[in-house]
């Protein structure tokens, strides 16, 4: 058993002298004490339990009495088959020979096994290829043999692939490998087929030369074409830069004109903007100064005031300080005439000597004056005052003529 894993690759991988190889394996019978067995994972595997298939197990090592066997083993490979055909006739009735590659692969084990067998599957493949072949010959001459050769049949492929559809084959490709004529048929095929290539190789160059002229022909009238074409272009291609130079300077100028005019704007709005700031300044400036004017204003008045203030405060001290003194005064005055009433009596005589020293004084005075002009009833009042103190003159009249008289004289 432990070569038995290896071996199904050794196997279906050889080749006989004849070109065969094997495509089912018939395992040997179980020791009756075996209690495993190992399924190969390059094969397919066909199970049977007491002689009775049974689904195959997956490919290792598995514990299975020895009533489990393995039946058949059948090749999971690829398998090329050759099948030489002998005597094919063409639709001229010529016998050629032709080698058919065939490749397949086994889809169903069990149906390949039961229903055809190795043996049986050479014999009915050899009998449908052949068959197939010589169809495919049949229709074709003897001159178009040759393309036959390396050629694919998917007509002959499909037919054969429906009659071992049911034995679980399957063909992927069926190539002519090799188309062989009779000997003196194949040379004089061969000649004929020589000066027919010479023949053909004489009007290709001939075509090719044509061919050539042809093409410098064209070429030469395209490369004209292209010249004038090129030539037209250019002038198309000047005439447009003079015209989008024009533009360019068309929108240049413009560009200018508005940049300029933009310019004397942005000029004017300045002057305009300086202008409206002077006149704001010049508001500014003048508000200031009535402001700094106002405030002078109001701080000399402040000044002022505090300085009346002042004065004032001055001349209501020096006022209370004069009503003091005049109130002192007054009361000394008081205090003499209090005294000097009392020493009235004493000095009654001296006072009226006194009295009429002065009256005569002062109208001694008025007489050196000059001329004294009188009017009115104070006057008279005046005039009858004096004349009445010189008839009797006593002190206390002398004292009231002098303070009457004095403040009545009107005019020098």
């Amino acid at each position: 058993h432990g070569r038995r894993q290896e071996m199904p690759r050794q196997i279906f991988s050889r080749t006989d002298e004849d070109g065969s190889c094997p495509l089912v394996l018939v395992p040997t019978e179980r020791w009756p004490c075996s209690l495993y067995i190992r399924v190969p994972e390059d094969a397919q595997v066909v199970m049977q339990k007491w002689g009775a298939d049974i689904d195959p197990l997956a490919p290792g090592f598995h514990w299975k009495m020895p009533w489990y066997r393995i039946a058949y083993l059948v090749t999971k490979q690829a398998n090329t088959y050759n099948v030489p055909v002998l005597g094919c006739p063409t639709i001229d009735n010529v016998k050629v020979k032709v080698n058919l590659s065939l490749l397949f692969h086994i889809n169903s084990a069990r149906d390949f096994v039961y229903k055809l067998g190795a043996m049986r599957f050479d014999e009915l493949l050899q009998a449908a290829a052949e068959e197939a072949v010589r169809c495919l010959v049949r229709e074709q001459t003897m001159d178009k043999i040759y393309e036959l050769r390396g050629a694919r049949a998917d007509e002959m492929l499909d037919d054969i692939n429906d009659k071992f559809k049911e034995f679980g084959v399957h063909f992927s490709n069926a190539t002519i490998t090799e188309v062989e004529l009779p000997g003196k048929l194949c040379k004089s095929l061969e000649k004929a087929t020589t000066y027919d290539s010479r023949i053909l190789h004489e009007v290709e160059s001939h075509q090719f030369n044509m061919i050539e002229a042809d093409n410098t022909a064209q070429r030469e009238r395209r490369e004209t074409e292209i010249t004038n074409e090129m030539a037209f272009r250019e002038l198309v291609a000047e005439k447009e830069r003079a015209l989008v130079d024009q533009e360019q300077k068309t929108l240049e100028a413009s560009r200018k004109k508005d940049v300029d005019l933009l310019k004397a704007k942005e000029a004017s709005e300045v002057m305009k903007i300086r202008a409206e700031g002077d006149r704001e300044n010049s508001a500014t400036r003048a508000e200031r100064e009535v402001i700094e004017k106002k405030q002078k204003a109001e701080s000399d008045a402040s000044k002022k005031k505090h300085a009346a203030d002042r004065e004032s405060t001055v001349l209501r001290i020096q006022s209370d300080a004069q009503l003091r003194l005049t109130t002192d005064t007054s009361q000394t005055k008081l205090a003499e005439a209090e005294a000097e009433a009392q020493a009235v009596l004493m000095l009654e005589a001296k006072r009226s000597h006194d009295l009429e020293l002065k009256r005569i004084q002062v109208l001694q005075e008025m007489g050196h004056g000059g001329r004294i002009y009188v009017s009115g009833q104070d006057a008279e009042k005046m005039i009858g005052s004096i004349l009445e103190s010189a008839i009797q003159p006593t002190p206390q009249k002398a004292s009231q003529i002098l303070l009457v008289a004095f403040p009545c004289w009107c005019e020098d």
